[in-house]
């Protein structure tokens, strides 16, 4: 059976490498996501490298009750003492700014290639959405290197306690949001990588190119898709089904992938 091919690819040499790869690469992923908290947290509160990756996990487990995980910092935020906790709200979403610019770049830049290869989208419609799409990215990347400049624009009486909120931004100088922006780039590659080895794990026969392609098409519509952590293995394996279907592959081998790379970036 196809459940039974997926299973004997994983018990494979290779399978067993390729699995084994992608259980090291979540200490990286959280690594990663360890070094942007103990970046943003800087100006308020020192954390060592330990207590960052303890705040990440602690967010992350909060996150798994809340819709779209936007319950994360929120855990983060909890670890932190009291004096900081309101302060680093605003550090948190400058944060997730960074990492929602990373996975709308390289996801838009997988979807129309997924659009131009699968669906033969002609070359004038490519040009104009990967135009549009770069008008709106230079736009997101304007904003966002200039946001520590946002309390300084909330001006007038109605608006003082919404910069007063913001203030904390005004720490935020050029390399740190550069430094942020890559990490959050890496952990892109990271994850799409380990998406990767699962589906050479489980029988996949899929080079890294065409890979990319359909899973950066899967990050991206997975975007704007609400759902609740413990309950969006049914949209992660939806869409894994309809994308990397493209392949021929076995929804079993398909499945497996999806639901193996939810089980550890979420769960250990």
């Amino acid at each position: 059976s196809d459940v039974w091919a997926a299973l004997r690819a994983a018990g494979s040499i290779e399978g067993f490498m390729c699995l084994l790869s992608a259980v090291l690469l979540v200490g990286v992923n959280w690594g990663l996501e360890s070094l942007k908290w103990q970046r943003l947290m800087r100006p308020l509160e020192r954390l060592s490298f330990a207590e960052s990756f303890k705040s990440v996990l602690c967010g992350v487990t909060v996150s798994m009750l809340t819709p779209n995980r936007t319950g994360e910092y929120a855990g983060r935020i909890l670890t932190l003492q009291n004096e900081g906790k309101m302060k680093a709200i605003p550090l948190a979403l400058a944060g997730s700014y960074a990492q929602l610019i990373a996975n709308l770049a390289f996801g838009f830049s997988g979807l129309s290639l997924f659009c131009f290869g699968y669906y033969g989208l002609s070359h004038f419609y490519s040009i104009v959405s990967i135009s549009v799409a770069a008008l709106l990215m230079c736009s997101a990347l304007f904003f966002y290197y200039r946001i520590n400049n946002l309390p300084r624009l909330l001006r007038g009486k109605y608006l003082e306690k919404v910069a007063n909120f913001t203030a904390p931004l005004k720490q935020t100088d050029t390399h740190t949001l550069s430094m942020l922006l890559v990490w959050s780039m890496l952990r892109y590659f990271v994850y799409t990588f380990q998406y990767y080895l699962l589906l050479i794990a489980f029988g996949i026969p899929i080079g890294w190119a065409e890979a990319w392609i359909l899973i950066s098409s899967i990050f991206f519509v997975q975007t704007f898709v609400p759902s609740v952590a413990l309950a969006e293995l049914g949209v992660r394996g939806n869409l894994a089904l309809y994308f990397i279907g493209f392949t021929g592959s076995s929804a079993a081998a398909i499945l497996s992938a999806a639901f193996t790379l939810w089980l550890l970036n979420l769960i250990i």
